[in-house]
């Protein structure tokens, strides 16, 4: 018995089995690695790095710095509204109208943030 194991070891050792599915198994593999391949989400995938000319560059950066000075105006009218005292802080929903108060008076001013190299006295 210890014989025929060992032939049959070793044909098995000379004819690999590679397939193990059935041929309706394989296809429904394929398609289930093609839907997951479709729906993968691109990040993760390989980060491409964007090619980007002068000009959009420039644009992204005075997107960016209009958008720093909008911040930063908008938190220091929050600033002053807390200091006048108008609307009390006593919960988030208090927050909230400081807030929209601030973008209020925001909207009032340009874009660009004149008070922004100004030292605080």
């Amino acid at each position: 018995m210890t014989d025929s194991k060992k032939e049959v070891l070793k044909i098995l050792e000379k004819n690999k089995i590679t397939n193990f599915h059935t041929p309706e198994d394989q296809i429904k593999l394929t398609l289930e690695k093609s839907k997951l391949e479709s729906t993968s989400h691109p990040a993760i995938g390989r980060k491409e790095p964007k090619t980007m000319t002068l000009e959009q560059e420039k644009e992204e950066w005075d997107f960016c710095m209009d958008q720093a000075d909008y911040d930063t105006m908008l938190r220091r009218e929050m600033a002053k509204i807390r200091e006048e005292g108008i609307i009390k802080e006593n919960s988030v929903t208090d927050t909230h109208k400081v807030i929209y108060e601030a973008e209020k008076r925001v909207k009032k001013y340009g874009k660009k943030d004149i008070y922004k190299y100004d030292k605080k006295k």
